[in-house]
């Protein structure tokens, strides 16, 4: 054992000084303090009022930490300036950070049994503690590489979603307050924004870190895919007990595959911020119901309420997988109940016990849990309510609530693409860990998941549509599920293994090494397959011709361009469009008028440009026309100012 004791309370504060001025040499002092805000802090000082030492250990704390403080940075924002009216800027965020952060601390204070001040702090730390976090740390960063691995040779978003949630966000920033506008178009056509908590996390982390919001956001899903691989493997290490189970785990899901269509790791949207919540939240429910933890539940309050506001499909899922989840315990707890009456059997009824235990934390905990989320409903009804209760019904169930394939391709609607996607290894080794769920009682809430999940997918193959989650959606649902299932289920396997070859340690050391070889190069064997068909929204010469832009005329003029490239002025320059890349197929005019010009001769065009004010057109050849100016010229981009008296 490596024992530090007493470390006095100068050195840390010598050390986080040192730290803070290296920060600040490098020119990454507001980085880091915007990242420790948004990522680490209220969160923390939430966890040290809510949880002692011995309720949570180390890596619980931290896990909750981050997502509590993911949660509570979008909320407080929310909170201010949706109902306060309180302006969205650098300051602003901060002080609405800083406060509840102070609330916290000064109730840790209060609530201490003893002084806290002038105590020197004891660690011990282990080696097996040092090897434990160097193995996390490894994978993390095996994690990060993975997702970031796709943008080496490319450093702009890829997917228009992306884009598109970049102006979201920027328009938030620009506007200092939450616009349910869409800020591509000079007019601001009015629209309901169902993922405002993205949005607002995306200004609070262009505002707090001072980057630039395009040039950065390749890192964002790299840093959502380490956090949700953390939280994964707290989340099963606390109800395996068992560290590989984790760490098998946060493998299976570095291992899940991303594509244009159902999304994943590789994108930064909605859905992906959504990983970390939704383990979080099961973590925090699962726990927190078997203990009778309220300070867990509430974190669980806490987290569900957030994912309502950043993506309500994933929220609804997190809805029905817990209600499942509630029933399958209160069929297991009858079922003991009748197997007691029927054979008295002492087992049983220390099995009731425990099922009875914190009666009164447990009900609060789901009463809580399932009301305060539905909050957000005084957000959403701004938007769902049509004159009276039934038509508001009939407007929610058939645009929010029943759903159809999404994009036209048929190989994502198959029986079998599950199966294609994961693989008949992953889904193998994920019904052992379904059976160890089922034997040891722990983790079931992974289970009602899964079934929620294939449910809606199976709902979707017998009859055309999905109810509250779009079949895409409902696969990834599944695969979230299915990863910790798998790693479970392979450590299950190899302790299996290890029983048999007891008495030989030598073979079941190489049976265990060529199966995790055999296992995880079949994961991760075809990661890439789907990389060479994601489309670039623009070059380095479209940046370089849109920042050029900006820089030398200004923003909020009318740009004219391809929808692609339309897509990434106004987070680039601020300037405005005339059509964006559309959801799906689309007839509407501005998109045709914008094939019109690129397709027209001059008197086509002029009559284009007139109908909707424009004042630049950049495109990818040149045109000769006398009411077009040429102002710019490099590589295959050309952008011209409209001269029409």
């Amino acid at each position: 054992m490596i024992a530090l004791q007493k470390i006095k309370k100068e050195s840390i504060l010598l050390t986080v000084i040192s730290v803070f001025l290296l920060a600040h040499a490098l020119n990454v002092l507001q980085p880091v303090i915007g990242f420790i805000l948004l990522f680490f802090l209220p969160g923390y000082a939430l966890t040290l009022t809510l949880f002692s030492s011995k309720e949570i250990d180390i890596w619980e704390r931290t896990s909750l930490s981050i997502g509590l403080s993911i949660s509570i940075c979008i909320l407080s924002v929310f909170i201010a300036n949706y109902f306060l009216g309180i302006p969205i800027t650098s300051q602003t965020i901060m002080l609405e950070i800083f406060l509840p952060t102070g609330i916290f601390v000064l109730i840790y204070f209060l609530r201490a049994p003893r002084s806290v001040f002038g105590r020197d702090i004891s660690l011990c730390v282990t080696r097996k503690c040092i090897l434990s976090i160097f193995i996390i740390l490894l994978i993390l960063i095996l994690t990060f590489n993975l997702i970031y691995r796709i943008h080496w040779n490319y450093s702009y978003p890829f997917h228009t979603d992306e884009w598109q949630h970049i102006a979201d966000g920027i328009q938030i920033v620009e506007d200092r307050s939450i616009r349910l506008t869409v800020p591509y178009y000079r007019d601001k056509p009015h629209r309901y924004d169902l993922e405002i908590g993205f949005h607002i996390f995306l200004a609070e982390s262009f505002l707090l870190t001072n980057r630039d919001p395009v040039l950065f956001y390749k890192f964002f899903p790299g840093i959502f895919g380490c956090i949700s691989a953390f939280i994964l493997f707290v989340f099963i290490y606390e109800i395996t007990d068992k560290f590989l189970a984790g760490v098998f785990s946060m493998l299976f899901f570095a291992g899940l595959k991303s594509n244009i269509f159902i999304l994943g790791p590789w994108f930064f949207v909605p859905l992906t911020m959504s990983f970390p919540l939704l383990y979080l939240l099961f973590y925090s429910m699962s726990k927190g119901l078997r203990e009778g933890s309220l300070p867990l539940l509430f974190s669980a309050t806490i987290t569900l309420l957030a994912l309502a506001l950043i993506h309500p499909s994933i929220a609804s899922f997190a809805y029905m997988s817990i209600t499942l989840y509630l029933i399958l315990i209160i069929l297991y707890s009858l079922a003991v109940i009748v197997l007691y009456l029927v054979s008295r059997r002492e087992s049983f009824r220390k099995e009731i016990n425990l099922l009875l235990k914190f009666p009164v934390q447990r009900a609060a905990g789901i009463l809580t849990l399932f009301l305060i989320p539905l909050l957000s409903l005084i957000y959403f009804l701004k938007f769902l309510w049509k004159d009276s209760p039934i038509e508001t019904l009939k407007y929610f169930v058939t645009e929010f609530m029943i759903f159809g394939q999404m994009v036209m391709v048929e190989e994502l609607y198959k029986p079998f693409y599950l199966l294609d996607i994961y693989g008949f290894m992953g889904i193998s080794l994920a019904s052992i860990g379904i059976l160890y769920v089922l034997i040891k009682k722990r983790g079931m809430i992974l289970l009602s998941g899964t079934l929620v999940a294939l449910a809606i997918m199976a709902l979707y193959q017998l009859h055309g549509f999905t109810i509250l989650l779009f079949y895409e959606r409902a696969v990834y649902c599944a695969l979230l599920c299915l990863a910790p299932l798998s790693g479970t289920g392979l450590y299950v396997l190899i302790h299996f293994i290890g029983n048999i070859f007891r008495n030989s340690k030598l073979i079941s050391t190489v049976i265990t090494l060529a199966l995790l070889l055999f296992v995880f190069l079949g994961v991760f064997s075809d990661y890439y397959l789907y990389r060479d068909k994601i489309y670039r929204m623009i070059d380095d010469d479209d940046y370089k011709a849109i920042k050029w832009l900006g820089e030398n005329r200004g923003s909020h003029n009318i740009v004219l361009a391809r929808p692609r490239i339309s897509d990434a002025i106004y987070p680039i320059s601020r300037n405005y469009v005339v059509a964006v890349t559309p959801h799906g197929r689309s007839t509407a005019p501005n998109l045709l008028d914008t094939r019109r010009f690129l397709m027209s001769g001059c008197e086509g065009r002029k009559k284009v440009l007139e109908k909707y004010q424009v004042d630049y057109v950049l495109v990818k050849f040149k045109i000769k026309c006398d009411f077009l100016e040429e102002i710019y010229h490099r590589g295959k981009d050309y952008i011209y100012e409209v001269r029409i008296s």
